[in-house]
């Protein structure tokens, strides 16, 4: 009975020794898990901080293009209007041109006219 109760108690003790190293592997083996899991939501938690950075940067060029299109419109519709006043300023300047030349006509035929009169010979 002693030497089975020594070969049991040696049993237990192997057994205990393996179960030790297994569980030991298995620590070992949660861990390097546990470190690629960290390490796979770091990079996930920079890209989004990325992802974000770029998106503000992305929504301020927008801005930026919208503003100048904005300026774009507003400096055509500000031509467009310069350049209507010019066509009317133009009008007005061949209507006067065309008055000056007409009264300058009614001057040049008045004129001859009014000499032998103006002159009593």
């Amino acid at each position: 009975p002693k030497i089975i109760l020594l070969l049991l108690s040696y049993l237990f003790l192997v057994s205990a020794a393996i179960f030790g190293l297994v569980g030991s592997y298995r620590v070992d083996v949660l861990r390097t898990e546990l470190a690629k899991a960290n390490a796979a939501r770091d990079a996930a938690e920079h890209r989004e901080t990325e992802f974000k950075t770029r998106e503000a940067a992305v929504a301020g060029a927008e801005a930026k293009i919208a503003e100048a299109e904005n300026k774009a419109t507003k400096a055509q519709t500000e031509l467009l209007t310069l350049q209507n006043e010019k066509a009317e300023l133009e009008s007005k300047l061949e209507a006067s041109q065309n008055e000056i030349a007409a009264l300058q006509k009614r001057v040049g035929e008045a004129g001859p006219a009014a000499s032998p009169s103006q002159n009593p010979d």
